[in-house]
């Protein structure tokens, strides 16, 4: 199965959308019985795919229709064709079956469409283990970036997906058949006993996302596109001043790729080359301005701002059905099918927290390391983590701030052995906002990436927690500001990030550990005792050197807090509502909370001398 960034475990938790988008990953790796028409073991499998023998004789008439439209489009692309007998070893031949699947009607309509797949049962490929599988998609990161940069320029934003794309893809020139349904032999007029070879990318191939990518980025690299070097999956569309051909490109489109989906936007030369791809592959859809993409809703105003949510998503969960006499008992072990439950709607909140609901991080983090040993509390847990969810729905916002304004804030946290294995967690937040935010003014503040994850080594203090959850985040911190630097012009040289940051605009780093601000940002060697955070310190000073300014602020006005432990989340999620964020003089910030002190402490030496009497009195 292709694995894709943050997905993990929480996979089959994915909307239908996916299981549609990656059927050949999935059924490649697992073992099946052969079937014209199987059920797959999965329950949620079981909700999409049909099984052809308890159909009605009209959806089954449907259903032949469907699969004479996939055997045209597999002869049409040269997947198969007809060999001489002996031509194949048996090893080398795979089996297939047909998936069966209801399509969403039409818009305008309220008929349901028959969809039909051949697909290759490809864990039988005498290459599996051995040849390239992976199918490279658009990371969280690059997508956001996109969305930032569309939205800088008043873009119009637009998506598309491509009909039958993973037979487009070219084979790698390895000798592979497949055993024949009776529709393809029908079709290559087979006798029985003739092979049929594999020419081409077909559902279920291990190496069909790979043929196809190698496809689709020839095609574009054609069109003018250009990879982005630390993201292979999201392109540039330039052009050169003919009177200057050699001075630095200019930037006409941005557009991500996710398998089949492309999500992008571009001025007009940008949708004349959109036009031209169109051309060497059909689409299947195209939208503009509102759409889904990868289970996100997207939607974008006149003024160029964008939306990005999954309200519909989180609502369609369903919570975990806790019977009152197990309600009763919360310290008890969870059975096999609730420890299946609670995997599946850690997995389903996960899917939303990573791209949209950073405020669920931690809390969802929490639960799904307690799944192995979950009890009945825990099923609550989960519960109530969704109510929150469902109760306070987030819509993230991208506005349009002038490209060359665009500076990036980040937020880092951490908590400090805050469960019982003494492990410690660490929070990332990062903003897109522009140069107000370092003058203390509010300003606004665009949700570029986030993390919620487990220090991975145990640590002995809150300074060795915090240094570490800053030396990450400033990392990542940095990988951003590059890809933007290389987005706004990609004739950069990327090899040479150092020069890239400190010619960058200033970023913000933002921590609420007092320890931490004042090690970094002392020209003294930190005085610490453990040695390991004294040298975790002096790497966050080199780093901070690539115009990076350190700035401290009280816990209360911390945004990555509730990315490190379970807490109220309502006021990052009222920053995520607004747009709006402001630092605060740290000089001024400290007086007060000095002043604060002083008034404690005038409380504890005084508050014995007066005569409670005598005040009683008064």
């Amino acid at each position: 199965m292709v694995v894709h960034e943050h997905v993990g475990v929480w996979e089959l938790s994915l909307l239908d959308y996916e299981l549609e988008k990656e059927t050949a990953e999935v059924l490649c790796c697992e073992p099946m019985v052969f079937e014209e028409t199987l059920v797959v073991s999965s329950d949620r499998k079981k909700r999409v795919e049909l099984s052809y023998r308890d159909m009605s004789r009209h959806e089954q008439g449907l259903f032949d229709a469907a699969k004479q439209k996939e055997v045209n489009a597999w002869l049409a692309h040269g997947t198969v064709k007809k060999l001489a007998k002996g031509s194949l070893k048996p090893e080398q031949i795979m089996r297939c079956r047909w998936l069966l699947t209801w399509k969403d009607p039409l818009p305008g309509t309220s008929e349901k469409r028959a969809k039909a797949r051949l697909v290759i049962l490809g864990f039988e490929d005498p290459g599996v283990g051995i040849i390239p599988s992976d199918a490279p998609t658009l990371s969280k990161d690059g997508r956001q970036l996109l969305l930032q940069q569309a939205a800088s320029r008043r873009w119009c934003l637009m998506n598309f997906d491509i009909s039958t794309a993973f037979l487009k893809g070219e084979g790698d020139g390895r000798p592979l058949g497949i055993h024949a349904p009776p529709e393809i032999k029908r079709a290559l007029h087979m006798r029985e006993g003739d092979p049929c070879s594999l020419e081409g990318g077909a559902y279920g191939r291990v190496d069909a996302p790979f043929l196809w990518y190698k496809a689709l980025r020839a095609s574009l690299e054609s069109l003018g596109f250009v990879a982005c070097p630390f993201d292979g999956c999201l392109f540039s569309l330039i052009t050169h001043d003919p009177k200057n051909p050699k001075g630095k490109p200019v930037v006409r489109g941005v557009l991500g790729i996710h398998v089949d989906d492309g999500i992008g936007a571009g001025d007009d030369y940008f949708k004349q080359t959109i036009e031209r791809l169109r051309k060497i592959y059909d689409f299947g859809a195209y939208y503009e301005r509102e759409f889904d993409f990868c289970g996100v809703h997207y939607k974008q105003w006149d003024d160029g701002s964008i939306e990005m949510d999954q309200v519909g998503y989180v609502q369609k969960i369903s919570p975990i059905e806790v019977p009152r006499s197990r309600r009763s008992d919360p310290e008890a072990e969870v059975t096999e099918v609730e420890r299946q439950e609670l995997r599946r709607l850690c997995g389903s909140l996960q899917y939303a927290a990573v791209h949209t609901r950073p405020d669920l991080c931690a809390k969802t983090g929490q639960l799904q390391s307690m799944v192995t040993r979950a009890k009945v509390k825990h099923l609550l847990e989960a519960n109530r983590v969704l109510f929150e969810g469902k109760k306070h729905p987030v819509c993230l916002m991208i506005v349009p701030i002038p490209e060359h304004q665009v500076a990036f804030c980040v937020f880092s946290d951490a908590s400090f052995s805050t469960s019982r294995d003494m492990s410690s967690r660490q929070g990332t937040l990062i903003f897109a906002t522009d140069v107000k935010l370092s003058r203390n003014e509010r300003t606004v503040v665009c949700p570029m990436a986030w993390s919620s994850k487990k220090i991975p080594r145990v640590v002995t203090s809150t300074l060795s927690a915090e240094s570490i959850a800053l030396s990450s985040s400033l990392d990542r911190l940095g990988y951003v500001r590059v890809v933007w630097e290389w987005l706004k012009n990609p004739g950069v040289d990327w090899t040479d990030t150092t020069k890239i940051l400190c010619e960058s605009p200033s970023a913000s780093a933002v921590t609420d550990c007092k320890s931490v601000y004042d090690v970094v940002t002392r020209t003294a060697v930190p005085s610490c005792n453990e040695y390991r955070t004294t040298l975790e310190c002096l790497l966050i000073r080199e780093r901070l050197q690539e115009n990076v300014q350190m700035r401290w602020i009280s816990t209360q006005a911390m945004l990555a807090d509730s990315l490190t432990k379970s807490m109220d989340s309502s006021m990052l999620r009222e920053c995520l509502r607004t747009g709006r964020y402001s630092l605060f003089d740290e000089q001024e910030s400290l007086k007060q909370r000095a002043s604060k002190r002083e008034r404690l402490q005038w409380l504890r030496e005084e508050g014995p001398k007066v005569d409670m009497d005598k005040a009683t009195k008064l």
